[in-house]
């Protein structure tokens, strides 16, 4: 599977043959994608102030809100943490279920 985003509020999902599967519909601009260690989740960063956690389906399981843009979305590499870097001069830590573990500020946008 691939992940793409893009300028009209939308990230999507395709299959290798270039099959669209899923849309993951935000409220603003998609800055980026990342998919689960495992393969089994995506997460979307947004203009509209939100980093989105997404099944393969295209169902929205949870939202992390920001002050501003959220630019770009990584996981931890055993896939149990999310990191989200913004506009709002903070990049964050949060956990599947969109709790946030740690915010770390910068003195300007800050970039994963």
């Amino acid at each position: 599977m691939v992940a793409t985003a893009s300028g009209d509020g939308t990230a999507c999902l395709w299959d290798l043959e270039g099959t669209k599967k899923a849309t993951l519909q935000h409220g603003n601009w998609v800055y980026g994608v990342a998919f689960h260690p495992q393969g089994k989740l995506v997460a979307t960063a947004s203009d509209d102030r939100t980093a989105c956690l997404w099944d393969l389906e295209g169902t929205k399981k949870v939202a992390m809100q920001h002050g501003y843009w959220v630019q770009a979305v990584a996981f931890h590499p055993q896939g149990k943490l999310i990191a989200t870097a913004s506009e709002d001069h903070t990049a964050c830590l949060w956990d599947l279920e969109g709790t946030k573990k740690a915010t770390m500020q910068h003195d300007n946008w800050c970039e994963l």
